[in-house]
């Protein structure tokens, strides 16, 4: 039996690849508005503790600053952020208070 950890994984495996459209092994900016506005995957990231009100902020969360996000990126940063929706807010925060101090 699969323990609860590699499902886990396996269904965000899964995620990534029904959001990488183009199946260029990236998710764009788009791809991800598109995969993030649906019911399902919305209620499913909502369980991870990621939070899909604003899909561009947590694009550039999961995104290494190259546009895309791979697999690797998509699976580390979910994982990373797993239940920690506060932590999401202070990397916000912390991101807001560097951009004022440029």
């Amino acid at each position: 039996a699969e323990d609860a950890e590699n499902a886990a994984k396996r269904k965000l495996a899964n995620l990534f690849v029904a959001a990488d459209a183009s199946g260029d092994g990236r998710i764009s900016l788009e791809e991800f508005i598109n995969i993030t506005t649906q019911a399902k995957v919305r209620s499913y990231l909502s369980t991870l503790g990621l939070e899909t009100d604003n899909p561009k902020q947590l694009f550039k969360m999961l995104d290494d600053g190259d546009g895309g996000i791979t697999i690797d990126e998509f699976m580390t940063g979910a994982s990373k952020m797993k239940g920690t929706a506060k932590a999401q807010d202070m990397k916000f925060m912390i991101n807001d208070v560097r951009r004022l101090e440029k």
